[in-house]
């Protein structure tokens, strides 16, 4: 009987530990965000795919291999963030706010993206960027609209920007495959003109990927599951420890 317990209770440990291991988070760097490609215009944003926020791949066009993001920091603090464990990343270093010789990126869209090395579930996203950003699932689904750019004086006035409080924020449960990716469009209205050395206009992104359930099979247990799971475990250890006495 004694044996059976300490199986029991071994067992529960077991189990929520390997539930609450399936979860991982990916967070936004040089190692893990590639730069593909981006619609640009000296003139304003206005002046880019007709003044419209592309909310699809195809003003794109054929999209260019991927290459690394360039990591950018930002001491004085004029972005929130970024995220735990994450870092804001951008097309060149030039673009933070803290680079030697900032310049001013173009007017426009620049197209980021994270692949997935495995079958997951992709639960959560959140995400950071100056002005805005929209986030898109491989096969096209919209995850994140963009945020309203409002008055400029910043970032944009609607969520996602990249004020902490104006955070972009997705929840659910998508199934993605190994080599799908998720795309990041960064909207770069900006109000100095393009490519002025040191113009304070700088452009970045910075997200936070939870994906649950790694190789895909199986549901993805909830928090109340795991809690159901976890007392009736525990619990029919101390049924047989009352019985033995």
């Amino acid at each position: 009987m004694k044996s059976f317990v300490k199986l029991t209770a071994l067992g529960a440990v077991f189990a929520l530990g390997t539930a609450f291991a399936a979860a991982a988070t990916i967070g936004s760097s040089s190692a893990t965000t590639d730069f593909y490609t981006a619609i640009t215009s000296t003139t304003s944003i206005g002046s880019v795919n007709g003044g419209v926020f592309p909310t699809s791949l195809a003003p794109f066009g054929s999209i260019p291999a991927g290459v690394p993001a360039a990591n950018l920091t930002d001491a004085s603090g004029i972005w929130g963030g970024p995220l735990a464990g994450s870092n804001y990343v951008g097309q060149l270093a030039s673009f933070g706010p803290d680079a030697p010789g900032e310049v001013n990126p173009a007017y426009g869209y620049y197209l980021y993206g994270y692949t997935f090395t495995s079958a997951a579930t992709l639960t959560s996203v959140d995400v950071l960027a100056d002005d805005t950003v929209a986030v898109l699932l491989g096969n096209g689904t919209e995850l994140i609209n963009p945020g309203s750019l409002g008055g400029d004086g910043h970032c944009a006035d609607g969520s996602p920007s990249c004020s902490l409080t104006l955070e972009g924020m997705f929840t659910g449960s998508e199934a993605v495959t190994a080599g799908s990716q998720l795309w990041f469009i960064v909207q770069q209205a900006g109000t100095g003109p393009a490519g002025a050395a040191n113009g304070g206009d700088p452009s970045g992104l910075d997200f936070l990927i939870t994906t649950a359930n790694p190789g895909g099979g199986g549901a993805v247990p909830e928090p109340s599951s795991l809690l159901l799971l976890g007392t009736g475990l525990f619990g029919a250890v101390a049924m047989f420890r009352r019985i033995r006495r």
